[in-house]
């Protein structure tokens, strides 16, 4: 075969696969999702993956607590995606235990209640 034949091959092929890969998604929305994290920023991005409330929560704590302060977290769950999502995005701010009594104590969804010896930012 010569080069020429083989590049048109290997073109009509690669033609072939990017057309199913169009017409039949993997997962549904798959391919509008990723249209939508192209076309918006960083942030929005986050925003749309964690939810805002999560994201609006995460940098209403990173403007109030002090960057050398340590935190825990309360109501998360143990390990729950949120919790995780939680930590990394924080990041680098310390996370230790609740028990370990740190600076600030981060608490989601509310129960009412007190934690000794801590105040209340809202």
């Amino acid at each position: 075969m010569t080069p020429r034949i083989v590049v048109r091959l290997t073109l009509a092929i690669w033609v072939c696969l990017w057309m199913i890969f169009i017409i039949k998604e993997d997962k549904d929305g798959q391919y509008a999702m990723l249209g939508y994290l192209y076309t918006h920023t960083p942030d929005e991005n986050m925003r749309h993956v964690v939810g805002e409330r999560l994201q609006d929560f995460v940098a209403f704590s990173k403007d109030n607590i002090p960057r050398d302060a340590t935190f825990g977290m309360r109501n998360f769950g143990n390990l729950t995606l949120g919790e995780v999502r939680a930590r990394y995005m924080m990041w680098p701010w310390r996370c230790i235990g609740t028990k370990d009594m740190p600076d600030y104590i981060i608490v989601w969804e509310d129960t009412g209640e007190p934690v000794e010896g801590y105040g209340l930012y809202e």
